[in-house]
């Protein structure tokens, strides 16, 4: 895993005071009206997790076995050159399924508020045309409070946090796209890449300048599903001083994309909002 931190107007490429502490920073932004130190942080997922921990929520805890959870480390399908990422995967047996992936970061400005974008890599064999192809939803969120699952009325393994439902985003996460290729009728894996760019989700550190990112992907379509992760890059900007953007847009929010085909990666046009 990489990562990296700044001060300044600017992103990674302004280190000139990147060794400021979080303290220094707040006292620049306090006397020089500029934002507060960002972070950025990549993972590749070849040998490890990078920090992030997997898990599953939207399931009855009476018969979890039978949804056959998993993640691994794994060789991410057709892609070329060959690469590793993280595989998460489960049986989803009620329309209606999440699965993500959380980490903690440390050393922001206590209360400050941030502006997220996140650009994920993700493996998928799911066509625009084929059946329930418009039912994967990638989402993404951070905030003080630890995103967990948590035992809920019926017996469900339930959110801590509001994340919307499917399509739907909520407070605490954005959906950033519906997941799938660009490719109708083709059964193979594409590398597509899904990123927030246009629309940061804002969030505020905790008191200790600390925060939880979460991502996860909503499955609304009964069949076994598997996220497969090739790398994910996360980014953190002081939203002090920037102009506001547009308002985040928490319904099928389609990102940048390209895709890997025999050997080649290519640049597709920005996706579109899905009906």
């Amino acid at each position: 895993m990489m990562a990296t931190r700044w001060c300044g107007s600017g992103g990674p490429v302004r280190r000139a005071i990147g060794a400021l502490t979080p303290a220094q920073c707040l006292m620049a932004f306090t006397f020089a009206a500029q934002p507060v130190c960002g972070q950025s942080f990549t993972s590749a997922f070849e040998t490890d997790y990078g920090g992030w921990i997997a898990d599953f929520a939207d399931y009855p805890a009476a018969d979890s076995a039978a949804w056959h959870f998993k993640h691994s480390i794994e060789t991410m399908p057709n892609v070329t050159p060959t690469q590793k990422g993280l595989r998460i995967s489960g049986d989803n047996f009620s329309d209606d399924l999440f699965l993500f992936i959380k980490r903690k970061v440390t050393g922001l400005v206590p209360g400050a508020e941030y502006a997220m974008t996140v650009n994920a890599g993700i493996v998928t064999a799911q066509c625009p045309d084929c059946l329930g192809g418009d039912s994967f939803y990638f989402k993404a969120g951070a905030g003080g409070t630890e995103p967990k699952k948590v035992l809920a009325s019926g017996g469900m393994y339930r959110m801590n946090i509001d994340k919307g439902n499917q399509s739907r985003g909520g407070p605490d996460m954005d959906t950033v796209a519906a997941v799938y290729h660009d490719v109708p009728g083709d059964l193979t894996p594409h590398l597509m890449h899904f990123g927030n760019a246009k629309h940061p989700f804002r969030f505020h550190a905790d008191a200790k300048g600390e925060a939880w990112v979460i991502l996860g992907v909503e499955s609304a379509f009964e069949t076994p599903v598997a996220w497969n992760l090739a790398d994910v890059s996360v980014q953190f900007a002081g939203t002090t001083g920037l102009r506001p953007g547009p308002a985040p847009v928490r319904f099928r929010q389609v990102g940048l994309r390209s895709r890997s085909l025999a050997g080649r990666r290519l640049p597709l046009n920005p996706g579109r909002l899905s009906p």
